[in-house]
C-alpha cells in the first residue's frame, strides 16, 4: 500500500467512461459511534489508516466517479480518534505514527481521482470534523452537529485545524477551534463547511442524487478537473491562469 497516494500513481481514468459510485459505510451493527469507511473499526485507529483505493477491490478505479463517506445510524458520523487507544499508549513512536498516518489519509481524500462526498447524519467532532472539511463535497442532515472540541480538555485540534482552515474563512475556523462549541448544521452551511443541510427524511435521496449526478460524468474529466482544482488553489492568480 502506498501511504502517500497521489493521482499520478493511480490508474488513469478512461476518457469518456461513465462511472458508478462507491458507497463506503460502517456496516458493523455493534458500532454506532464511529465511521468505518477508510478505517474499518471503532473511531480512527492507527493500524487501520488506509488508502481509499484499497477498498475498491473488484472495481476498476477508472470506472468510479464518486465515493460517498457515511456513518451508521443517526447519532454520530465520526467522533474522531479512538481515545481509548490513545490513553493506552505512551510511546513517542505511536504518537508520531498517529500524526503521519492521519495526515496521509486526510490528504488521500483530495488526491483520490474520485469526487469524495461526505454524508453526515449526526455529530462530527475533532478528526470527524476534519474528514468533513477534507472531503470534496458534504451534505448533512439538519440535525447534524460539528465541533473541534480539543480546547475543552486542554488540547488544540492541530490536525483538524489544517483541513478546517482551508475549507472555511479564518475567523470561522478560529471560532470553532477556540470555543470547542458544538455548531449546528445551519452554521456549517453558512460558513461553507458543508454544501447543504436537508431534512433527515430527504437525506439519503439527496446524497444519492448528488453522487449519482457526479458519477454519471466522464471519470477522465472528473479526475483531471479535481486535480487541477486543488493544484491551482495553491498558486497565485497569474500562475493558475
Amino acid at each position: 500500500m502506498n501511504p502517500h497516494p497521489h493521482p499520478d500513481n493511480a490508474a488513469a481514468p478512461r476518457e469518456g467512461a461513465h462511472s458508478p459510485l462507491i458507497h463506503l459505510i460502517d456496516d458493523d451493527a455493534a458500532v454506532r459511534d464511529s465511521l468505518a469507511l477508510l478505517i474499518g473499526t471503532v473511531g480512527l485507529r492507527v493500524r487501520t489508516w488506509a488508502d481509499p483505493r484499497d477498498f475498491m477491490d473488484g472495481f476498476d478505479p477508472r470506472d468510479i466517479g464518486a465515493i460517498v463517506l457515511s456513518g451508521v445510524g443517526q447519532r454520530i458520523f465520526c467522533a474522531g480518534h479512538d481515545l481509548k487507544e490513545i490513553r493506552e499508549r505512551d510511546d513517542a513512536e505511536f504518537f508520531s505514527s498517529l500524526s503521519v498516518e492521519c495526515s496521509a489519509m486526510m490528504q488521500a481524500l483530495q488526491s483520490q481521482p474520485q469526487i469524495v462526498v461526505a454524508a453526515i447524519d449526526g455529530v462530527a467532532t475533532a478528526a470527524g470534523c476534519q474528514l468533513v472539511a477534507a472531503a470534496d463535497l458534504a451534505i448533512a442532515t439538519t440535525r447534524s452537529r460539528f465541533a473541534t472540541p480539543g480546547v475543552n480538555i486542554g488540547l488544540w485540534c492541530v490536525t483538524p485545524m489544517v483541513a478546517l482552515s482551508r475549507a472555511v474563512a479564518p475567523k470561522h475556523a478560529m471560532q470553532m477551534l477556540a470555543t470547542g462549541e458544538l455548531m449546528d448544521a445551519e452554521f456549517a452551511v453558512r460558513i461553507g463547511l458543508v454544501n447543504e443541510a436537508v431534512a433527515p427524511d430527504a437525506f439519503e435521496a439527496r446524497v444519492s442524487q448528488l453522487a449519482g449526478q457526479i458519477a454519471a460524468k466522464s471519470t477522465f474529466t472528473l479526475a483531471t478537473g479535481k486535480r487541477a482544482f486543488y493544484r491551482q488553489l495553491q498558486m497565485s492568480t497569474a500562475e493558475a491562469y
